[in-house]
């Protein structure tokens, strides 16, 4: 059965869109990546060989490290970064970006994302529409934190 969006019959939707900015869901995003990584953590407990970090770039961006046995290990950290139209994942500093994620305002008044998505095994691209943020940080740290 299809699930029916909620309309917001009266929103302001000059002040939603305009309080809908990238330095606002940058910071959420921030937040809820460095939770995430506490998460892991905790769920690999203090014996495991492998660890991440959370490390935050003056409020230019953020990484997260993968440590194995206390050493950077494989694919070794996620940079998160941004400028006035976009947030961007990459695989280290530099490199292309696998997710240039836009934001949008949802029918129900809601900020989300818009997600350009390239897979990083087979170079497939997808595209999502009005995602929320957990859903981001899913794409982004999935195979990372898992793999």
């Amino acid at each position: 059965m299809a699930e029916t969006k909620r309309v917001v019959e009266n929103l302001d939707w000059v002040k939603a869109r305009h309080e809908c900015s990238i330095a606002y869901m940058f910071a959420k995003l921030k937040t809820g990546v460095n939770s995430d990584v506490d998460t892991r953590n905790a769920q690999l407990g203090p014996n495991s060989s492998l660890k991440f970090k959370f490390k935050d770039n003056n409020g230019d961006g953020f990484d997260v490290l993968r440590y194995v046995q206390g050493e950077p290990r494989g694919d070794t950290f996620l940079y998160f970064s941004r400028d006035e139209t976009a947030i961007f994942v990459s695989q280290c500093l530099g490199a292309k970006p696998f997710i240039i994620a836009t934001l949008t305002l949802g029918d129900d008044g809601d900020c989300r994302f818009n997600i350009q998505y390239e897979c990083r095994r087979n170079e497939a691209k997808q595209e999502f529409r009005e995602r929320e943020c957990w859903q981001l940080r899913r794409l982004a740290l999935e195979d990372f934190l898992f793999d």
